[in-house]
């Protein structure tokens, strides 16, 4: 039994007229008649009588009716729902991030992806950025904000944010008040830094800056988190070389630009292209939308 026979059954029941129900169902009279005379052979009885006023539901037709439209319309609920998750409009994402992207990147995101797909639950993780990489690789995450740091051949990695570094001070620290500053007059400054294990990236590049410049950094503070950073800073802690969102919501911080160097700190998604679910995929170019709005010089290089 071919569930489309019971469909037109459905609306032979409601026409009660075999002219009417095939232009309702855009086929001819005789293909709805021979439908008809299929599922009667099926079911083993007469479904539909015709009388001079058109047609009318035999008994066994009345109840093989009354039977099926449940079945109908789960089967209607059905494709509808699984139409809609091809569509990514239903579902769920798992999407990691670095603590970095708190500060602009991923809470208007989120905000703006639940008010688009409100059928869509969002699970998001703070994790270190190797492990995202790892998370995505195992299929753990649909998606990752993180830093370029471990991408390879089975995670693609396409770029959101990109800043200048510069250099982060307590607005109690003299050089707050400097137009900008060069990394070699720094040398006795106290500096906090990324642990290596956290952030591998930034711990090296810190240094190296320093070294560059052609001094070993007094160490004040080593931390895990970039929100403990700039809490440390404001505190006057310290110094940390930065990028300017980091600070946006801390009153007591400022971020000079670097003179004579030209690093960047950039952060992007990461995801699997062979095996990202509809619902993600709405995700990842949302946020690749929304990196592309954002003020130039927001994103330099990142095309």
């Amino acid at each position: 039994m071919e569930l489309r026979d019971l469909r037109y059954l459905a609306v032979l029941g409601s026409e009660l007229h075999f002219g009417r129900a095939a232009a309702r169902l855009h086929m001819t009279q005789p293909a709805l008649s021979q439908a008809l005379a299929r599922l009667e052979r099926e079911i083993g009885c007469p479904l539909l009588q015709r009388d001079t006023r058109g047609a009318s539901l035999t008994e066994a037709g009345r109840v093989l009716l009354a039977e099926t439209e449940g079945v109908l319309r789960t089967v209607d609920l059905a494709c509808d729902l699984a139409r809609r998750a091809g569509r990514g409009e239903i579902g769920e994402v798992t999407i990691g991030f670095v603590d970095a992207a708190v500060f602009d990147i991923l809470p208007p995101l989120l905000r703006a992806f639940r008010q688009r797909y409100p059928a869509v639950n969002v699970t998001s993780r703070q994790m270190k950025a190797a492990e995202l990489v790892e998370g995505v690789k195992a299929g753990q995450l649909d998606l990752a904000i993180t830093r370029r740091d471990g991408s390879g051949d089975e995670v693609e990695y396409l770029p959101l944010r990109r800043e200048r570094l510069g250099l982060a001070v307590s607005l109690a620290n003299p050089l707050a008040s400097a137009p900008d500053v060069a990394v070699a007059d720094l040398a006795a400054e106290q500096f906090i830094i990324p642990v290596i294990e956290g952030v591998p990236s930034l711990h090296g590049l810190w240094l190296d800056l320093c070294h560059d410049a052609g001094f070993e950094p007094h160490i004040s503070a080593h931390i895990s988190s970039i929100q403990v950073l700039i809490e440390l800073i404001a505190n006057d802690i310290g110094v940390a070389f930065a990028a300017e969102s980091w600070t946006h919501n801390t009153p007591g911080v400022v971020v000079k630009p670097l003179r004579g160097t030209n690093e960047y700190i950039e952060v992007g998604v990461a995801y699997r292209p062979r095996q990202l679910p509809g619902a993600a995929r709405n995700l990842l170019e949302m946020a690749l939308r929304m990196a592309e709005r954002r003020e130039p010089g927001g994103l330099p290089g990142a095309a």
